[in-house]
């Protein structure tokens, strides 16, 4: 693991009934072409929770509210280790833009995400209510 970078970042599983807010990450990048939950790097100045309103309104153009923290996963990939903040979210205002959608979780099974999401993925498969601890208010 030395010399590989560490990589902070959050994501925000966001609800709409029964179904969760996923987008695809773009060709270009890093995993690119996977499906994802919206969130990126988080940058010096700013909490996973600022972060995770920030990449919801940049990538998806919906403002959301952070409820709490789900969980925190680490993942090494061969060339950087990821430090990923969950966060549930709710939308409090607009509607996502392409290429996010609304999915039930049973669909999830059929998509390709990163490989850092399997813990939550399978949370979110097997229908378990997330244990939120409180997260600071944003948005």
């Amino acid at each position: 693991m030395a010399g590989r970078p560490i990589v902070r970042a959050a994501l925000a599983v966001i609800r709409r009934g029964q179904c969760v807010l996923i987008g695809r990450r773009e060709a270009d990048v890093f995993l690119g072409g996977l499906r994802e939950f919206p969130g990126g790097k988080i940058e010096t100045v700013e909490t996973p929770a600022e972060c995770a309103v920030r990449e919801a309104r940049e990538e998806a153009g919906v403002e959301i509210r952070i409820l709490g923290s789900r969980s925190l996963l680490t993942y090494d990939y061969p060339d950087r280790r990821v430090i990923l903040h969950v966060l549930e979210g709710e939308i409090v205002s607009g509607e996502p833009s392409s290429p996010f959608q609304w999915m039930r979780p049973a669909e999830l099974r059929d998509e390709e995400f990163p490989p850092a999401s399997a813990p939550l993925l399978e949370e979110l498969r097997a229908g378990r209510p997330p244990r939120l601890t409180h997260e600071p208010p944003v948005g």
